[in-house]
């Protein structure tokens, strides 16, 4: 199906491309992007995870967590107390 917006944004050519040569989607390099950001926040014990949350744009620290343990593997609590 093509979207009906391609020839005015020209997005999902553009999701093509990045994906066809990089092997992730733009949304996986977001989320990993965030990730590595999220874990060097983590190593930090003086910054709560709610700052984390809130530095990293989340609505609350449960969507972080939730988002945290989907791509981790582990809750933020856990991947802090690893390190």
């Amino acid at each position: 199906m093509i979207c009906p917006f391609c020839a005015v944004c020209g997005f999902c050519n553009l999701t093509r491309i990045i994906t066809s040569n990089s092997g992730k989607s733009p949304l996986k390099w977001i989320h990993d992007d965030l990730i590595a950001e999220a874990k060097t926040l983590l190593w930090k014990p003086d910054i709560s995870i709610q700052e984390i949350a809130e530095e990293l744009h989340f609505g609350d620290q449960s969507s972080f967590s939730k988002f945290f343990k989907k791509n981790v593997g582990v809750t933020p609590t856990k991947f802090r107390k690893k390190g």
